[in-house]
């Protein structure tokens, strides 16, 4: 896997996100996944707590509408550069009290980052993760 090298500071335009949050304690399914790019919005309603590994592999189950799609679209302009510089980490600590956690793939290209998010914001998370992590759990808030 390549990871995408960039030195400016600004958000870049990316090819696809695979994007999703996770919980440990809920009811029902405890985890939802979805994957955007230009030509649409799509759900993996397969993906299971304790399935978002390095290795997972995103399954279309139920397209989004058009709608849902036009308002996650800008999404992929706003990824922080910062999070296209790491691969296979994991920031903060995620659902280590029941708070949840985000699973994100950025695509650009051949390179493929995966990362996993603490919910919490955490001093290793910038003003700009931060930002962007609101912007996914409210994306996400929307789409149930």
């Amino acid at each position: 896997m390549m990871v995408l090298q960039v030195q400016a500071q600004e958000p870049i335009e990316i090819d696809k996100l695979v994007f999703g949050a996770y919980y440990s304690m809920c009811k029902g399914n405890c985890v939802r996944v979805f994957e955007l790019d230009n030509a649409g919005l799509r759900r993996d309603d397969s993906a299971r707590y304790g399935s978002l590994n390095w290795a997972y592999y995103f399954t279309g189950t139920t397209k989004m509408t058009a709608q849902q799609h036009k308002a996650a679209l800008p999404l992929l302009k706003k990824v922080p550069l910062e999070l296209c510089n790491k691969n296979r980490v994991i920031v903060g600590s995620p659902d280590s009290h029941d708070q949840g956690g985000i699973y994100l793939e950025i695509v650009s290209g051949p390179a493929d980052v995966r990362m996993k998010l603490d919910i919490d914001d955490t001093p290793d998370q910038s003003a700009e993760v931060r930002a962007f992590k609101r912007q996914l759990l409210e994306l996400m808030d929307e789409l149930k």
